[in-house]
């Protein structure tokens, strides 16, 4: 959490009095470069880990990818990273954009490298083609996967006049490849009445079940546990099964996405995947078992057996054998979990489905007009809107997004109005008493004024 201390300090050089210096360490490390990069104002951030107690101290291999990726996209921007690795400067210079090949480091997500580049795009020099390679799903520190940018994140910015693409022309477990496109403007429009409104009621659930090295046998399985919980109360539920063939990737996993969609366009997704890695023996994650079936036993009451067929590439395995040396890479700890088992948790098909299901009925109850994941991504395009009043509906404030509040207030000197928004529904309630258990208590509506940005990047004609 953020103390009252950790405050941004501007430089004690003269010649650097624009330059903001923050002492939070690699907290909301992303979004501070980029307003650093929109912002064109020079940024420091120090204490990065310094106090760690693991063996690594400072910047992190997907921070210094992430790094490398800014540098890619602009042009005279300059990072310095000190030689223990614990403080970062950032000189911005000009978003250039066009075409950009780059691959990242996989212990991200590509989501991780692709949510920060949602928010610089439209204020690039040239059109973005960015090519990533890397992790397709998400990952067990909380990253969200590519398809819940392209069914959440995407519409979002179709309010604010872009039409941007993202594209998945290679999936493998560590190494897909995604590209996404994006054209500049030179100005954002202003966010009208679509995300100020009453959400709507859900109108269809799609969704769909994926797997690398699974039978098809185990995605059945996953769609029929998920569409169990939404056919009680919609008939318009369908999820498709994308059995991926051909795939090079030596390792096994399955992941489920699920949308829905409401009368007024708003959209709610959920996803979650599990699999097992090849080179960290610290992701075969474990759940406490509540029944275990008749059998032998490890030591702790924990029962080991295969989670995945081994049909395929058995070949290809017997040489991976005797190059890494990994006897046990067959073998996941696993217990059977209850369906609100926390992820992370390597589960079965059944439980997978459950527990994706229940992220989802979670976001629709918020009835919010924005995922709770990109709430900040909403914000940040409103406060660079035109010099016009803008507001959104949205639910319980996550601590990203308040942190990214402050840190646009920071750079750009804009305050938003927070208030508390009742549905018209909810006005002619007569009992107070059930304020409490009511969902829609956690609604906030957000004003601003916008500070007119123009894209002075952008090729002129």
């Amino acid at each position: 959490m953020t103390s009252a201390k950790e405050v941004p300090v501007f430089d004690e050089n003269p010649n650097n009095r624009k330059k903001l210096v923050f002492n939070q360490g690699s907290n909301f490390f992303r979004q501070r470069l980029v307003l650093s990069l929109l912002s064109s104002r020079p940024v420091k951030i120090c204490d990065i880990r310094s106090n760690s107690s693991d063996l690594v101290v400072g910047l992190r291999p997907f921070e210094v990818s992430f790094i490398h990726l800014l540098s890619a996209i602009s042009n005279g921007s300059k990072f310095k990273i000190s030689e223990t690795g614990t403080e970062v400067t950032c000189i911005p210079g000009l978003l250039t954009g066009d075409t950009v090949s780059f691959k990242t480091d996989p212990s991200k997500s590509l989501s991780y490298y692709l949510e920060p580049i949602l928010f610089l795009a439209p204020f690039c020099k040239k059109p973005l083609e960015l090519r990533l390679n890397g992790r397709l799903q998400n990952d067990l520190s909380g990253n969200n996967s590519v398809y819940k940018l392209k069914h959440a994140a995407l519409p979002i910015l179709e309010h604010f006049g872009l039409e941007p693409d993202i594209q998945i022309t290679s999936r493998k477990y560590n190494d897909s490849e995604v590209k996404f496109t994006c054209p500049v403007k030179k100005q954002l429009l202003t966010l009208r009445t679509q995300l100020n409104q009453d959400c709507g009621k859900v109108s269809k659930i799609r969704g769909l079940a994926y797997g690398f090295r699974v039978t098809p046998q185990m995605l059945n399985r996953i769609v029929t546990s998920a569409k169990g919980f939404f056919i009680p109360f919609i008939s318009d539920v369908f999820i498709t099964i994308d059995q991926i063939k051909g795939s090079k990737s030596k390792i096994p996993g399955y992941g489920l996405v699920l949308y829905a969609t409401t009368t007024k366009g708003i959209t709610y997704v959920a996803d979650s995947f599990y699999g097992r890695d090849i080179s960290d023996e610290s992701s075969l994650t474990m759940v406490q078992s509540q029944n275990l079936d008749d059998g032998t036993q490890t030591s702790g009451g924990k029962r080991k057996f295969k989670l995945f067929g081994d049909d395929e590439a058995e070949d290809e395995e017997e040489l991976d054998k005797k190059k890494r040396h990994q006897s046990n890479i067959d073998n996941v700890v696993i217990n059977v979990p209850q369906l609100n088992s926390k992820p992370g948790s390597v589960t079965g098909p059944e439980e997978l489905g459950n527990h994706v299901a229940q992220l989802l009925l979670k976001e629709m109850l918020t009835r919010s007009c924005v995922d709770s994941v990109f709430q900040w991504l909403v914000l940040g395009y409103m406060a660079l809107g035109p010099k016009n009043v803008s507001s959104v509906v949205t639910g319980p404030l996550t601590p990203f997004t308040i942190q990214f509040l402050r840190d646009l207030k920071i750079f750009f000197g804009i305050t938003f109005k927070v208030e508390e928004h009742n549905l018209e529904e909810d006005k002619h309630e007569e009992d107070d008493d059930e304020e409490e258990h009511n969902p829609n208590s956690g609604l906030h509506k957000l004003s601003c004024l916008g500070t007119g940005y123009i894209n002075l990047n952008k090729t002129l004609i």
